[in-house]
């Protein structure tokens, strides 16, 4: 059975391009704006529109105001930096259709060429190859720069299920369903799809081949944790 929480706030893990904006505007209108870290004003008045940094994070946690959900683009093992107990919630996306929606908006963002940022091999290592398992599985900012993509994969399998709760962008409707279930809250009411490009039938199809090689680990994420929400929608249902 799906376990209800109803006290302990929330750390979302902001995986770039899997509709973490679309969650953080649904829970500021659930919550209210001041029981969200950063909320919207505070991106655009404190931090130019950008999530603030690890580094600044950790410096600032015991600073941080009263929150309900506090939501960034920072690894899973942030939880453990945290004071308190805390309820973990993320999205993944399918691998292929993420890493091309970071491809574009990375074009627009840095003014470069698709063909300049995939033969860029530090940006690949950085922003692409397994992103989404090495920022779930790394335990430490020096295992995420530098730790096998093989450990990071098995790291985050073996904990997968410990997660309180995991959408997919690609079920996006149920996986709102399935926060309420989860978290006890109403942001399925609130349904809000922000800041989401789509890749298909655009130039970035091209470059198909070369990205497969660098998200094999991410795929195999994937697979297992859309068998896990098959499971977690089955179990919400009886």
């Amino acid at each position: 059975m799906i376990k209800i929480f109803n006290r302990e706030p929330i750390y979302f893990v902001h995986i770039p391009k899997t509709a973490g904006t679309s969650i953080r505007k649904m829970l500021q209108r659930y919550y209210g704006e001041g029981n969200i870290f950063p909320n919207d004003t505070l991106l655009h008045s404190k931090f130019y529109g950008e999530y603030p940094d690890e580094k600044w994070l950790i410096s600032n946690i015991n600073k941080l105001p009263k929150y309900k959900a506090l939501i960034g683009h920072w690894p899973l093992y942030i939880k453990n930096k945290l004071p308190g107990k805390q309820r973990t919630a993320l999205f993944v996306r399918d691998p292929l259709q993420r890493t091309l929606s970071v491809l574009a908006d990375a074009t627009l963002r840095y003014k470069r060429s698709v063909k300049d940022l995939v033969n860029d091999q530090i940006y690949i290592n950085d922003y692409i190859k397994n992103f989404q398992s090495r920022i779930l599985g790394a335990s430490n900012e020096n295992d995420l720069k530098h730790g096998s993509d093989s450990e990071l994969l098995g790291s985050i399998l073996s904990q997968v299920e410990d997660i309180s709760f995991i959408g997919i962008t690609e079920l996006f409707d149920d996986s709102c369903l399935l926060f309420d279930k989860t978290f006890g809250t109403k942001i399925s009411l609130l349904q809000t799809k922000v800041n989401v490009l789509r890749p298909f039938k655009t130039e970035l199809m091209e470059f198909t081949d070369q990205v497969q090689q660098w998200i094999e680990k991410d795929q195999i994420l994937y697979e297992k944790i859309k068998l896990l929400f098959a499971k977690r929608m089955r179990n919400i249902s009886l």
